[in-house]
């Protein structure tokens, strides 16, 4: 096995780790919710909702930097064989929104599943009426928030590599 098998095994662990931890914190975002929704105490939860969304945002901002490091030279060559600007920006994009689609799908289930036992859980405890309900329109908006900041952090890195100079980049190795 040679030096790329390593690269690319490096690079895929390093994207799962990325991937898993974008999962729990949208899932502990989508949790929070649910807990706002449910009645729990307002300005706690959304207190703790808006600081996972930052956790979110930052991981995501990390990521897509990251990627936009190491596949520097794949861009380039990108570049190279014909990609306009806007092509390349919108490489970048589509690759935030991938890593934040595969957060919900992972994150969204196990966030609702999660606010749903904590739930019955608190409420059991206060000896209230156990009725969680999901809350479909808080979810949907968790979810589309998500893509709109995945789609934003994305352009900044983005336009970066978009005004790169190909020669530059090839020409470092």
């Amino acid at each position: 096995m040679g030096p790329v098998w390593y690269r690319l095994r490096a690079e895929a662990r390093a994207r799962w780790r990325a991937w898993l931890s974008l999962a729990l914190v949208a899932g502990l975002t989508a949790g929070a919710v649910i807990a706002f929704a449910a009645g729990a105490r307002r300005t706690d939860s959304a207190a703790m909702g808006g600081v996972f969304a930052l956790a979110a945002a930052a991981t995501l901002m990390h990521v897509v930097v990251t990627s936009v490091r190491r596949r520097a030279r794949d861009l380039a060559m990108f570049k190279t064989l014909g990609f306009t600007r806007r092509q390349l920006v919108m490489t970048v994009a589509w690759s935030a929104t991938t890593v934040v689609l595969v957060g919900l799908f992972v994150g969204l289930p196990v966030g609702i599943a999660t606010g749903r036992w904590l739930w019955i859980v608190r409420a059991g405890d206060l000896g209230v009426v156990v009725a969680p309900r999901v809350p479909i329109l808080a979810v949907a908006l968790v979810a589309v928030g998500a893509l709109l900041v995945a789609n934003a952090v994305g352009l900044l890195p983005g336009r970066r590599v978009a005004r790169s100079r190909p020669a530059e980049v090839l020409g470092a190795e």
